[in-house]
């Protein structure tokens, strides 16, 4: 159980905070991490799947990738005007509706209790990391024809 959470809206605010924008806030850097992130996190289940019981350190090593991954998320919505808590909120509840009130719900009550962190990865969770460099190659390939989105997906929904 999770004792210390924040809201998605709590980590955006102090994740934002962190980000130095030292290239004047364009939204490329972020996604350029993004992108680098997504491949450390898939290298660390290629090591595990590797090197099997020799690889120690693998539980840590993805759990830091995944902050990783969600820091420069965070960075890039807020870059392209979204945050970490509509984000949330349209993963959780659908499309934003007219006058729905979005209510501020802990991250931890996006992990599925069922799915513990393992010391080794299962068939699904690669299939998601496949996934998730899917998606992130297609904010790329978005990003690199003009942040339209491809086939008129907008990034909102990409994230």
């Amino acid at each position: 159980m999770i004792t210390n959470s924040l809201t998605a809206q709590q980590y955006d605010s102090q994740a934002i905070l962190t980000d130095r924008r030292a290239d004047g806030g364009s939204a490329a850097l972020p996604l350029l991490g993004l992108f680098g992130e997504t491949g450390s996190l898939l290298s660390e289940v290629k090591k595990k799947q590797r090197d099997a019981l020799s690889y120690i350190g693998y539980t840590n090593a993805v759990v830091e990738e995944l902050g990783d991954v969600l820091w420069y998320v965070t960075n890039y919505a807020a870059r392209v005007g979204l945050s970490l808590s509509a984000i949330k909120d349209r993963l959780v509840n659908g499309p934003p509706t007219k006058g729905r009130i979005v209510e501020a719900l802990p991250l931890a009550r996006l992990q599925h209790p069922a799915l513990p962190l393992l010391d080794s990865p299962t068939p699904a969770f690669e299939r998601t990391l496949l996934q998730l460099a899917s998606a992130v190659g297609a904010l790329v390939s978005d990003y690199v024809a003009g942040a339209s989105g491809e086939n008129g997906v907008p990034i909102a929904e990409r994230l």
